[in-house]
């Protein structure tokens, strides 16, 4: 089985390009624990298993944890409205309550897609307040409950919340309750300037015939991570993902009701079913229930899929973008399964 999922993995990437760490876990076991590729491509160093990679969205299933961690403490409850927490934000945000903003049900515009952000916005150093002055005062999309939309807002709006109830920095909440508690000591708020060992280089495809690329690749665009925050904007090792699986199945932070609630998809006002629960895409595939998180952030991606109804996860963290883990994750899934 491992010379198969090696097989797979190696014929997926370019071994003196960028490449990923990949875990098959089983009943908290690393049954296949691995880097391949090359995690800085100037100095051909090789990914491992203790390579930093950005985690793009997969940050998501870390801001809904320390939500649901701040309702087992009794300081929110997912039903209150955010303007009860925020009464200066528009009245047309009345409605919206903190389940809206974790289920992605909210009708916030996602300010990635907003004209000029990447231009103009992604590269700046911008507080959590200033960063939702960008969409602030945008008109809802749809009546928040009625559909479910992806949107990186709603989860910098989770991050200010955190900040406001703990009254600690969204950084300093995860590190010290959750970092610190399950013993991720190789996890990070991936902040410009932070000295971080073994931080993979992140990557992108280049263009045809560009001069400055290097065997087809050139260094991801800059971005700061400020405008990621708590929708994007966390790094991990693979070791450190395992721990983070861990406590996920054994409920070492959340009780066995808040788990089975995050893993349980949205009703909408119209009594369908969403994809999605509090922090977790949630479906049924190959005959399994999954719950999981693809990431993507520039120079990065990732993905996170645990198997419900088995003692099975996969985590895959890559430094290229656009990369096609879910595809790469089905084809181990099959030899897996």
């Amino acid at each position: 089985m491992i010379s198969a999922i090696d097989s797979i993995v190696e014929a997926s990437i370019d071994p003196q390009g960028p490449g990923l760490a990949v875990a098959v876990v089983q009943n908290g076991d690393c049954l296949h624990c691995k880097g391949y590729g090359q995690a800085t491509m100037e100095w051909s160093t090789p990914i491992t298993t203790d390579t930093v990679f950005r985690l793009g969205s997969l940050t998501k299933t870390f801001t809904a944890t320390a939500v649901l961690l701040l309702q087992q403490q009794g300081k929110l409850h997912l039903s209150d409205a955010i303007t009860t927490y925020f009464p200066d934000f528009s009245p047309h945000w009345n409605a919206i309550t903190i389940e809206h903003l974790l289920t992605h049900t909210a009708g916030i515009k996602n300010y990635n897609d907003l004209d000029g952000f990447i231009r103009i916005w992604s590269r700046a150093d911008l507080t959590p307040r200033e960063l939702t002055t960008l969409f602030a005062d945008l008109p809802l999309e749809f009546t928040p409950g009625t559909r479910f939309a992806y949107t990186n807002s709603g989860y910098v709006l989770l991050g200010l919340l955190i900040e406001t109830l703990s009254g600690m920095s969204y950084d300093e909440f995860i590190r010290t309750q959750i970092f610190v508690p399950l013993g991720m000591k190789r996890s990070y708020y991936m902040l410009r300037g932070a000295i971080i060992p073994e931080r993979a280089a992140g990557y992108v495809l280049a263009a045809e015939n560009n001069p400055h690329a290097y065997r087809g690749y050139l260094h991801a665009p800059f971005r700061s991570m400020t405008t990621s925050y708590a929708s994007g904007g966390l790094g991990a090792t693979l070791d450190d993902m395992l721990i983070w699986d861990n406590a996920l199945r054994t409920n070492r932070l959340l009780s066995e009701d808040l788990q089975k609630r995050a893993l349980t998809p949205a009703t909408l006002a119209n009594n369908q079913t969403s994809i999605y629960g509090l922090g977790w895409f949630v479906e049924e595939r190959q005959g399994h229930k999954i719950a999981y998180y693809p990431g993507e952030v520039e120079g990065f991606s990732s993905l996170m899929m645990r198997y419900l109804d088995l003692p099975l996860t996969l985590i895959l963290l890559a430094n290229l973008s656009s990369w096609d883990l879910e595809g790469l994750a089905a084809k181990i899934s099959e030899a897996l399964l």
